[in-house]
């Protein structure tokens, strides 16, 4: 991998700023030249979860007539066209090697998957949504938990929704976690800051985990779908359910 990063062999700082982001450019168009060719296959399952995300939504825009009075069917399709938005950036990330970055993506993906399931079940919040008024992950994960009638699954589910947020901001915010995507965890501490790292870097095993994280968010919010789109013919649940299969298949992969 060390050679496919220019700067890593010569010093960056020598160069003029304009010649620094044309190999940075140049270096980016490798990295995406080796993704398609090492992560084909993987590409191929997130593209096909994509465009289920795509007909899902052009499906739900034929239907426009049947719930743009609804606000919580509103506020939910306003949250998934984002999602949308954000998949396309992460999957453009994760192809030019800027892995790390793909991390706050994930994480404003979740924001609004989980606000798009409160929307649909509760008309207060989507109302609250739809006249600007903030709502707090906090409150969310409060409100989702709630849906469950178990009170000890009630308290469980909740407290993974907090955990699971934790974890995403973690890696999201500024602080020294964040960095080990670039750096590695190895001696973090004194190297991060020291050691210049820009750009994509390149790889087929950090790619692997990064787009089935990915197509993992994708899923979680075609779910999402599903409440909004009656398929009377099964194809909807079948193509899901295949696609669910094999991100199942990705993670234990991921694993060994």
């Amino acid at each position: 991998m060390k050679e496919e990063i220019w700067y890593l062999d010569s010093d960056f700082t020598k160069l003029p700023a304009k010649d620094v982001l044309k190999k940075t450019l140049e270096d980016d168009r490798k990295n995406y030249d080796r993704a398609i060719s090492e992560l084909k296959q993987e590409i191929q399952i997130l593209d096909e979860a994509i465009i289920l995300f795509i007909q899902s939504l052009q499906v739900t825009y034929i239907q426009i007539d049947k719930w743009k009075t609804n606000n919580s069917n509103r506020a939910s399709i306003a949250m998934l066209t984002s999602i949308l938005n954000y998949i396309l950036v992460a999957r453009h990330m994760v192809i030019f090697g800027y892995f790390p970055e793909v991390q706050e993506i994930l994480r404003s993906c979740y924001e609004r998957t989980s606000r798009g399931y409160l929307f649909f079940y509760s008309l207060k919040y989507a109302n609250k949504f739809l006249s600007g008024k903030q709502i707090q992950p906090k409150t969310v994960d409060e409100e989702l938990s709630e849906l469950e009638k178990d009170p000890a699954k009630k308290s469980e589910i909740y407290k993974g929704l907090r955990q699971y947020y934790g974890y995403l901001s973690e890696v999201a915010h500024p602080n020294l976690k964040s960095f080990e995507y670039r750096y590695g965890s190895k001696d973090l501490s004194s190297r991060v800051g020291l050691d210049c790292l820009f750009g994509g870097v390149m790889s087929s095993k950090r790619g692997y985990i990064v787009i089935t994280r990915v197509l993992q968010t994708t899923l979680s919010a075609l779910r999402l779908f599903k409440a909004i789109i009656k398929d009377e013919s099964g194809d909807w649940d079948t193509r899901f359910e295949t696609l669910n299969k094999k991100c199942d298949e990705m993670v234990d992969n991921m694993q060994l």
